[in-house]
C-alpha cells in the first residue's frame, strides 16, 4: 500500500479535498512523518516492545504514520511546510525522532537499572561477571525491568507515548526545525540532555529503601560475626544480603512496581511536553480546523 493510499484512508474529506492527498505538500509532510517515527523506533522506541521483529517494527512505523499523518498535514496547511528544502527536513525529523526515541529508551530502562543496582550491591551479579562469555546482565535486573515495564504498560503508558508522539506534530510541525542554527536550544534536545540525571535520580529514589536494608543487613551480620566466635562459610554474607534484597522486593513490590506508571508518567509527559510549542499559532489553528 503506497503512502498516498494510506493518507487517503485516514484523511477525511472534510479536512482536505480528495486530490489534495496527492499534492506536493501532502507527500512532503508524509515523508517527514515517516522519517520522524522511524527515528523514534531507531532511537529506542521499541524498548516498549522488546523482542520485536523487523516486520513488527515496520508495522508500527506505518500504523503510527497512519495515525499521525492527518494532524501533520493539517498543521502543514497552516504553516506552509513546502517552502523547506527536502534534505534538511529529513535530517531535522530524524533528529527529533531520535531524541524522542532515546527519551523513551532512557525512561523504560529505569527499573532495569534499579535491578542492576540491587544485584551489584547484594552480590548477585558475581556469577555473570565471572562467567567467561556471559551476557545479558544479572537476572534480578531483567526481572525488575520486566516487572516495571509490565506495570507501566498496564497503567496505560504505551497510550501516553503514542498520544505524545502524535501530539509532537502539533508542537513541532514537519520541517519546523530544518532552518534552525541552534540545535542545542531545541526543547526536545534540551530535555534529552537533562534526562540522564533525572533517570539516575529516579533509580536512586526507587532503590534507596532496599539498598538501606541490604547495607544494614551487611553491617549487622559483620558485627555479629566479629563479636561471636564463629567462622562463617564462604558466601554467607552474600546469602544474607540476597535474602534481604529478595524479601524487600517481595514486600515492597506494591510500592515500586505497582506504581511504575505513576512514577514514569511525569517524565514521559515532560519528554513529550506541550508547553514549548515551536509554532503555537499554527498548532492552535490546526486544532481549530479539525487537525
Amino acid at each position: 500500500m503506497t503512502l498516498p493510499c494510506i493518507l487517503l484512508v485516514t484523511e477525511t474529506v472534510a479536512a482536505s479535498r480528495l486530490f489534495d492527498l496527492f499534492s506536493e505538500s501532502a507527500l512532503f509532510v508524509s515523508a517527514g512523518v515517516l522519517t520522524r517515527i522511524a527515528g523514534v523506533l531507531l532511537g529506542g522506541g521499541m524498548r516498549l516492545f522488546p523482542g520485536g521483529t523487523f516486520h513488527l517494527r515496520l508495522a508500527f512505523l506505518f500504523v503510527l504514520s497512519l495515525a499521525a499523518a492527518p494532524v501533520a498535514i493539517s498543521v502543514a496547511q497552516v504553516q506552509d511546510a513546502t517552502e523547506q528544502s527536502f534534505l534538511p527536513m529529513i535530517f531535522s525529523e530524524l533528529l527529533v525522532g531520535g531524541c524522542l526515541g532515546l527519551s523513551i529508551s532512557f525512561l523504560v530502562t529505569v527499573f532495569e537499572s534499579v535491578g542492576s543496582v540491587f544485584a551489584n550491591v547484594a552480590g548477585l551479579n558475581w556469577a555473570d561477571v565471572f562467567t567467561p562469555g556471559g551476557s545479558g546482565g544479572p537476572g534480578v535486573a531483567r526481572l525488575c525491568g520486566w516487572v516495571g515495564l509490565a506495570s507501566f504498560v498496564a497503567a496505560g503508558g504505551q497510550q501516553l507515548v503514542v498520544a505524545g508522539l502524535i501530539d509532537s506534530f502539533l508542537q513541532m510541525p514537519v520541517g519546523a526545525l530544518a532552518g534552525t542554527n541552534d540545535l542545542l536550544g531545541i526543547p526536545v534536545v534540551m530535555r534529552l540532555i537533562e534526562l540522564p540525571s533525572l533517570c539516575l535520580q529516579l533509580t536512586l529514589m526507587i532503590s534507596a529503601p532496599i539498598l538501606v536494608a541490604v547495607i544494614t543487613a551487611h553491617l549487622t551480620a559483620t558485627i555479629c560475626m566479629r563479636s561471636i566466635a564463629v567462622t562463617p562459610g564462604p558466601g554467607v554474607l552474600q546469602g544474607v544480603a540476597a535474602a534481604v534484597m529478595l524479601g524487600g522486593l517481595i514486600v515492597g513490590s506494591q510500592q515500586w512496581a505497582g506504581h511504575a506508571g505513576g512514577i514514569l508518567r511525569t517524565p514521559f509527559e515532560a519528554s513529550f511536553g506541550t508547553a514549548d510549542s515551536v509554532y503555537p499559532a499554527a498548532s492552535q489553528a490546526a486544532v481549530e480546523t479539525g487537525g
